[in-house]
């Protein structure tokens, strides 16, 4: 069998051609095209008595790109063993081509359809921003669970898509802080996190959103469902400090350790307002304090449906604490980045702080709104007058549809007595 060299290829003229048997007879031939200089490969077979031209490259001339001839020969080779099994080798490799093209397509849109997948932090931010837009006030609490307690302890799943988490995941998550000795808290993380994927469940059919930014969760079942809450964990607290305790609370909480007198004012004046809800008091800005009519107007919205305000009066001891506030400039008065009001948890840190360091026995920080109420009884406050103070509600039809009244006298009435043995039991006398 004649074969080709590289000099008689370089040597081949214009619009000439050479060839070279590939085989035994009827394997096919490797042809050689010299077309303007430049020197094109070729398999060439019959098929139903027609010759057939497959392409196979271009020869490599000098450092011009290319095959060499060794390397055109093997591909031709290969094309002439296909063609035993498939005689009509064009239309083959043509079927197969399209078949990749199709193939490669796909993977192209399942990537596209992949990457259109929010993942765990884009399901986390986008439920966060539906609390927002819906008003949630408890949206700072959830962004707070998700960004420390899963992603600073588990960075590995902000990529994760939402719809790959599983169940194990979430009670690795949960199990992780309980060995840290965290109770309530894994209640609320647990909580929140089937918030999350329950909205991620429904917000795929939600246009708006799909308007906004597209993502697609795909979440077909939610992880956190199958996981049980930890009863145990949620026992009802009824502490009620002390006489002594409230006391020693009062005047020894200034002293611990690194603690900001921003906290400790507002303590006092927790006690002072006859022990409203901290997270109330919290959001409540210096607008809603009206210190010449000695009142404070609080957004009450606990539950659900539609928020409702109430008024609060103030004491001279209330006024003469928040006179006392270098907040003056800020929107909120206890505030110590001068933009959001101080977080309970931060109360409650340095209230644990407080029993850790003074060895008396832990209290929480709804137990001050529990000792508030117990001061009103021995003060002799009615239970009308302590549940107006404390914004529980009054139960009757003509309470629910016909009272509007603010009732200032009668809660004015009940904060005089609250406010003299307050000042019996902190007296230093």
């Amino acid at each position: 069998m004649i074969k080709l060299t590289d000099k008689e290829i370089r040597n081949l003229k214009s619009n000439s051609s050479l060839a070279e048997p590939i085989g035994g007879r009827g394997a096919g031939t490797l042809l050689l095209r010299n077309r303007f200089g430049i020197i094109e490969a070729y398999y060439r077979y019959f098929y139903q008595k027609k010759k057939v031209h497959l392409k196979v490259g271009f020869y490599k001339a000098g450092k011009n790109s290319g095959l060499t001839l060794a390397e055109i020969r093997n591909k031709t080779i290969d094309l002439s063993r296909t063609r035993n099994e498939h005689p009509d080798l064009k239309n083959f490799l043509e079927i197969e081509n399209k078949k990749q093209e199709l193939e490669l397509k796909l993977q192209k849109e399942n990537l596209e359809k992949e990457s259109l997948k929010g993942t765990l932090e884009e399901l986390f931010n986008s439920y966060i921003k539906h609390l927002i837009n819906n008003k949630k006030s408890s949206f700072k609490d959830v962004e707070r669970y998700f960004n420390v307690d899963v992603f600073i302890y588990f960075p590995e799943f902000k990529t994760i898509k939402a719809c790959d988490i599983k169940t194990d995941d979430i009670i690795k998550i949960l199990s992780f802080h309980i060995q840290r000795g965290v109770k309530a808290g894994v209640n609320r993380l647990r909580s929140h996190l089937l918030a999350a994927f329950n909205y991620g469940m429904k917000v795929d059919n939600d246009p708006r959103h799909i308007a906004s930014d597209g993502k697609l969760f795909r979440i077909t079942s939610n992880p956190v469902t199958p996981i049980p809450k930890q009863s145990d964990y949620e026992k009802v607290i009824d502490r009620i400090l002390t006489l002594e305790e409230v006391k020693h609370f009062w005047h020894h909480f200034q002293y611990v350790e690194n603690i900001n007198p921003l906290i400790v004012a507002l303590v006092h004046f927790l006690f002072a307002t006859g022990g409203q809800r901290p997270k109330q008091l919290l959001r409540s800005q210096w607008l809603d304090y009206d210190l010449s009519k000695r009142t404070l107007n609080i957004v009450d919205s606990k539950g659900k449906g539609n928020t409702r305000e109430y008024l609060t009066p103030l004491t001279s001891r209330a006024i003469n604490l928040l006179k006392q506030l270098p907040t003056e400039d800020y929107s909120h008065p206890f505030t110590t980045t001068g933009k959001t009001p101080i977080r309970v948890e931060t109360i409650q840190k340095a209230i644990r702080k407080y029993y850790t360091q003074f060895d008396v026995s832990p209290f929480s920080l709804r137990d001050i709104r529990r000792t508030c109420k117990n001061l009103m009884i021995d003060a002799g406050v009615d239970r009308e007058k302590r549940n107006l103070i404390q914004n529980h509600g009054l139960i009757g039809v003509d309470f629910k549809h016909y009272d509007k009244s603010d009732h200032l006298p009668e809660k004015i009435n009940g904060f005089t007595k609250y406010d003299l043995l307050l000042n019996k039991i902190i007296s230093d006398l």
